[in-house]
């Protein structure tokens, strides 16, 4: 997605532009009356001003009173501060072109041009003619200004000069300030420089230089302005009007400026906003597109959604409308909100009309159905049949402006953070952007299916509506290209460690207040393949805060993805342990033919239920078959249990009651990593209570721990020793081990699975598998790690980079006991690496 698509590029037009013409108390047209430069050879009989500019500043001043009262009301307060300042207190304001003046008109001017500019500063928050009347009549201000443009060199002055200096003539002609603002915004956009715009958007001093460096460019070009000849010769400078603007703003409180900056900033982009709209699908279909300035409002930046109007009318989050098949015509109010403040900024009355005809509106006996319209049963009405049948995706209620905000804030010092950090600091960081990103595509990327779903006695279904699937993934990109770009001047291999790292985007299509046994989403074909041509490889299905992600990855024809809730019987049947959430079965079918295993594995969120702190350690994913338990593993995070299991079949969170009787003498250091080693299945008991923490830890064990602890998928294929048979219970493990580089053989072709591993041999493959993992790279100089462990010059050579690495990253304590780094590591020992690495 090109910056220009970006939420930056559209926000920065509009919020500069407001910043210059619209915000600020003296804005640059204030600017340009404050000099005297505007009534000066103006009879009293004469126009104040030209009548697009009057229509102009009432337009914004009437979207400004259609929004939201609250903004109104903080614009009034501003606009009351401003006259209540007085020359005997502050008539010091204009000293920065009051010096270029003095001597050259009389005294009083000074006091006559300070009102003069109190009273054009409100009036920037009070635009009405009657006070534009007031002003230009007003004859003190008029003696005052005739001197001032005498001083100039000028015996005339009109109102077009002033407007072509302050916003240019239009496409072809000079740009005026405010054209020479946006053109350095769209440069930066077209650099796609995120630095520098990012600053702009929170900087004050980095807008008020960009505003500085326009009026001196517009003051240098002494031939396309008059304004700017008259400026050169009274001595006034580009520097001089940006001191003006900065005492102005100094005098006036910071915590009435703020809001009423946005609000006008509102007012204005309300006032600037031009809607396009497409209508497609025989009249059903009308596509929004919002352009300021003639820039794209990317709707990463927008909600959209209907205040009012028939049930038979949806609005996505690309501010699609449509109306089922089966509905002839429907009409709703719709509006799109900017997400950074949550004010409207365009708001209309839509009708659609099915142009191919459309039947009964889905009603009673199951008249007039469509595609997705009502199928739902002889109970129908009049807006999309039976129950809940008919209708279309919404977008639910995403992140948090304020919050959004602030996500992308930390997400840019992230970046600033990570060109320094050490690799155990890079980690954190990078753990913690990943967590940040996670929670934007969450909340961007998630669809309110309820709409579409039809019941039937104890099966619920839901038809996927394909437009507002493909309009979610189009924002969801422009979300990813947004917040890849706060990463774009890392050097090269820290983007690629981090972005490497990013999770990949998905729909999620979330199910609420479904009384039915079972749901099945009905996906269509050309979905999956729009969906695969639109890189979103991803597609989760919601529905009780259980979430399943499906990766398309070799998935083609219609999909069904059913979900059915089971009776927690048939799970007690298969085990003893407490269960920790509901039991839930999975079914997948592609063209009617059943999925059982999948390319790429499931991505599972289990709502927890009866668990919290430190037991939420315990408890693991189980599959169901039968009467049969199989553990799968998991994480427990934020109430959720998390696991990728490769198959479609009944699941069920556990917690697992591992109690061994053995573990006295290392349960002060061991025991906490013990018990949640095994609780993940990661580590097990030799038998029935017995766990024996002092007993040696073969070569092939660790290798099989190590895959369990980062979840990577068994591979038989991936090694090629000669003493792993591949009917050998470890080969699964081992290879995928020598797969992600975790593990070397003893030679190329023996890799001494049975013999028991050393303590420096386990160190060097947890650094592995961490590097695997969080892609930290190696310490630069092992011996200087080493010599802080008391005796890591005992490590063989071979190894001292991984063992470095261990110590340096914190998954070896080197200033406690001896690290032994030749000696045979223990069971207690595998734990405790084990569950530093995972935590």
């Amino acid at each position: 997605m090109k910056w220009r698509k970006t939420v930056v590029s559209a926000t920065l037009a509009m919020s500069l532009s407001a910043t210059t013409f619209a915000g600020l108390p003296l804005s640059t047209q204030g600017l340009a009356d404050k000099l005297g430069l505007q009534a000066a050879a103006y009879a009293a009989d004469e126009p104040f001003l030209s009548a697009a500019f009057l229509a102009r500043m009432q337009k914004v001043h009437a979207a400004l009173s259609a929004g939201d009262p609250v903004d109104v009301q903080q614009v009034r307060d501003l606009r009351d501060e401003i006259r209540m300042l007085t020359f005997a207190e502050h008539g010091e304001l204009v000293d920065p072109i009051w010096t270029k003046l003095e001597g050259q008109v009389d005294p009083s001017v000074k006091e006559t041009l300070f009102h003069f500019m109190v009273d054009v500063g409100s009036l920037q928050y009070d635009a009405t003619a009657a006070n534009l009347e007031a002003l230009r009549t007003d004859p003190g201000y008029h003696a005052a200004l005739q001197q001032v443009a005498t001083a100039g060199g000028v015996d005339d002055l009109t109102v077009d000069d002033i407007m072509l200096f302050a916003f240019g003539n239009g496409p072809g002609g000079p740009g005026g300030v405010q054209g020479a603002i946006i053109d350095e915004v769209v440069r930066l956009v077209e650099e796609a420089n995120p630095a520098e715009l990012l600053k702009l958007m929170s900087d004050v001093e980095a807008q008020n230089k960009l505003i500085g460096d326009a009026i001196r460019d517009v003051l240098a070009d002494k031939d396309s302005y008059e304004v700017s000849s008259i400026v050169d010769e009274l001595g006034i400078t580009g520097d001089d009007v940006v001191a003006f603007i900065r005492n102005f703003r100094e005098a006036l409180s910071p915590e009435l400026i703020g809001p009423a900056f946005n609000s006008m900033m509102i007012a204005y982009v309300r006032s600037e906003t031009e809607a396009e709209a497409e209508v497609t699908n025989d009249g059903r279909k009308l596509t929004h597109t919002l352009r300021v300035h003639g820039l794209e409002v990317p709707n990463l930046m927008l909600r959209w959604s209907k205040v009012s109007g028939s049930s038979d009318v949806s609005v996505s989050g690309n501010g699609v409308v449509t109306i089922p098949a089966s509905v002839e015509s429907a009409t709703a109010v719709i509006e799109a909100r900017e997400r950074m403040y949550d004010k409207v900024i365009f708001s209309e009355e839509v009708t659609l009309t099915n142009e191919a005809g459309g039947g009964n509106n889905g009603g009673g006996n199951n008249g007039g159905g469509g595609n997705n319209g009502g199928n739902g049963g002889n109970n129908g009405g009049n807006n999309g049949g039976g129950n809940n049948g008919g209708g279309g995706g919404v977008i639910v209620p995403p992140v948090d402006p304020g919050e959004l905000q602030q996500v992308l804030a930390r997400l840019n010092a992230i970046a600033a953070e990570l060109a320094d950090a050490t690799p155990s600091e890079r980690a954190a960081l990078i753990r913690e952007a990943l967590e940040l990103i996670r929670g934007i595509w969450g909340g961007i990327g998630r669809l309110d299916a309820t709409p579409w779903i039809s019941t039937s006695g104890a099966e619920a279904t839901a038809a996927v509506d394909a437009d507002a699937v493909l309009d979610a993934a189009e924002q969801l990109r422009e979300g990813e290209s947004a917040v890849r770009a706060r990463f774009a001047d890392l050097p090269d291999a820290v983007i690629r460690e981090l972005l490497g790292e990013l999770p990949e985007p998905a729909i999620t299509l979330q199910a609420e207040d479904v009384a039915a046994e079972t749901l099945t989403f009905e996906v269509p074909a050309s979905l999956v393949e729009e969906l695969a041509s639109a890189d979103v490889p991803q597609l989760g299905f919601a529905l009780d805060g259980l979430l399943v992600k499906l990766s398309l990855d070799g998935l083609e024809g219609d999909l069904a993805l059913t979900i059915r809730r089971v009776d927690e019987a048939v799970a007690r049947a298969a085990t003893h342990s407490p269960l920790r959430s509901s039991v839930y079965a999975l079914e997948l079918t592609a063209d009617g033919e059943p999925v059982e295993e999948l390319e790429t594995p499931l991505e599972l969120e289990l709502p927890l239920q009866g668990v919290s702190g430190s037991r939420a350690e315990r408890v693991v994913l189980g599959r169901i078959d039968g009467d049969r338990l199989s553990l799968m593993g998991g994480s427990a995070r934020d109430g959720k249990l998390i696991e990728q299991p490769q198959a479609l079949a009944t699941y069920v969170a556990l917690e697992l009651q591992a109690r061994f009787d053995d573990l006295a003498a290392v349960q002060e250091w061991a025991g906490t990593a013990i018990d949640y080693v095994a609780a993940q299945g990661i580590i097990e008991g030799r038998r029935d209570g017995v766990f024996a923490p002092e007993g040696d830890v073969t070569r092939a064990e660790f290798a099989k721990m190590l895959v369990l602890a980062l979840g990577l998928a068994p591979d038989r294929g991936g090694a090629t020793f000669g003493d792993v048979g591949q009917g050998h219970w470890s080969a699964p493990y081992i290879g995928a081990a020598a797969k992600h580089g975790l593990i070397h053989g003893r030679s190329a072709a023996r890799f001494d699975p049975a013999s028991p591993i050393t303590h420096a041999e386990m160190a060097t493959m947890v650094a592995r598998g961490l590097q695997q993992r969080e892609a930290v790279t190696e310490v630069g100089d092992p011996d200087a790690v080493l010599a802080g462990v008391r005796d890591g010059a005992e490590v063989h050579p071979s190894l001292k980079d991984g063992v470095a690495l261990a110590a340096s990253s914190g998954l070896i304590d080197g200033q406690g006991e001896r690290f032994r780094p030749a000696e045979h590591a223990s069971r207690a020992d595998a734990a405790v690496i084990i569950y530093a690495l995972i935590q």
